[in-house]
């Protein structure tokens, strides 16, 4: 019952309460005035009827008749019978008199060479009828009033609780629905609430979507950003003890390499950050399509690499042709490279090898298994590769075998 009383239902069923009852009342004076009506038409349709009666007699015999034709009509004549004053100074017609229990027509007639008066008069025997029933009769309206007063309500309760029940377990379904995993299953309905539902589960999932893109932002952030942050505090410790000792080409040399690595370092970072931000917009598709020539790209980032890391000696072998052009995102392309190149130059052992041709770009590199036990970020950076190749609808795919050889193959098509 708890539910017939929320703010909702008691309007839908008081709504329909007070609006059955209204309708009641006036079908129920429309029937009365009805009943009413068709009774005065009746005795009057019944008096022109006689009246029209004693005119044709009285053409045919002279006379009118000197007794009541049809029970319940009397005939009185000017100068024969006793007529009320007020009766005589009324104008020919129909009319009802004393409230209505009496209908009287009067007709002008020519009798003896001079204009007399007639009048019929209707007067039940035993009074009129729809007077004498009237209590029964509205009481009889009364009762039809309150049956159709019942069932409005009764029509009310039951589209109060067919209103009710859907907001009640849509209202249930947005109570228990997790903060932290905002699923939500819409109502299947083909009407307003089910429309409502699919909007919220709509909504929730475009906010579940902004969630997962924040916890990825966070979690590519905390693992990707520590190592080159990390790499520059140790590299500002090391410069300023080399700049503390005594001045030697060694500290130089020392001081030298740790400036390139936070050069390298702060380029990673710059890198990611604007990886992150780009994985971290509302909307990741490519707008700014034309054609590239991925080859010319590797080779320049390929230099970059191997001065930035030159100092690990690694050896690069490439097989890049002269030219290569394919539709896509020039800045979703240079961040696919700078990821899988930075991935690949940072976690090698000594080697990497880069193959391009018209369908994948494949890098090969041999891995530092002791650096890669150690390091939890080194997943994420192909996370991120594989993320911004599903921008441009290409595949990444990533393997190793027994001899610590590392690959990576970006399909194109």
């Amino acid at each position: 019952m708890k539910g017939y009383l929320r703010y909702y239902s008691r309007q839908i069923t008081l709504f329909l309460i007070l609006f059955s009852a209204f309708l009641s009342a006036v079908f129920s004076m429309l029937i009365w005035f009805s009943i009413e009506n068709t009774d005065d038409q009746v005795r009057k349709g019944l008096l022109k009827a006689q009246s029209q009666r004693l005119l044709a007699n009285l053409q045919r015999t002279g006379s009118i008749y000197n007794k009541d034709e049809l029970i319940g009509i009397k005939i009185l004549l000017e100068g024969r019978d006793s007529i009320p004053p007020n009766w005589l100074s009324m104008p020919a017609g129909v009319r009802e008199q004393d409230k209505g229990n009496i209908h009287v027509a009067k007709l002008l007639v020519k009798m003896d060479n001079s204009e007399r008066q007639v009048f019929l008069v209707h007067k039940p025997l035993n009074g009129d009828v729809l007077d004498n029933n009237e209590l029964s009769v509205q009481l009889l309206l009364i009762i039809v009033s309150l049956i159709v007063t019942l069932i409005g309500s009764l029509v009310g309760l039951f589209l109060a609780r067919n209103i009710a029940s859907p907001l009640q377990e849509l209202s249930l379904r947005i109570k228990n629905t997790d903060p932290n995993n905002p699923e939500f299953n819409p109502l299947q309905r083909n009407d307003e609430f089910g429309e409502i539902s699919s909007a919220f589960a709509k909504t929730l999932l475009q906010i579940k979507q902004v969630l997962e893109r924040e916890k990825q932002f966070s979690a590519y952030a905390s693992h990707e950003l520590r190592t080159p942050v990390a790499v520059i505090k140790s590299s500002l410790e090391l410069s300023e003890a080399c700049r503390k000792a005594p001045n030697s080409v060694k500290s130089q040399e020392i001081e030298k390499q740790a400036l390139s690595r936070m050069a390298i370092a702060n380029h990673q970072m710059e890198l990611l950050i604007k990886t992150f931000l780009y994985l971290g917009k509302e909307s990741s598709t490519p707008h700014n399509i034309s054609e590239i020539n991925i080859a010319d790209i590797l080779r320049q980032k390929i230099d970059q690499y191997r001065k930035e890391y030159q100092s690990k000696k690694i050896n690069i072998s490439q097989h890049i042709p002269q030219s290569l052009i394919i539709s896509c995102d020039g800045n979703i392309l240079e961040l696919i490279v700078d990821n899988i190149l930075r991935n690949a130059f940072s976690y090698c052992a000594g080697s990497v090898s880069l193959i391009l041709n018209n369908n994948e770009f494949i890098i090969y590199n041999d891995i530092d298994k002791l650096r890669i036990d150690k390091a939890e970020h080194f997943g994420f950076g192909l996370r991120i590769v594989e993320d911004l190749c599903q921008t441009q609808h290409w595949k990444l795919t990533s393997n190793s075998d027994v001899n610590n050889q590392y690959s990576s193959t970006i399909s194109f098509e």
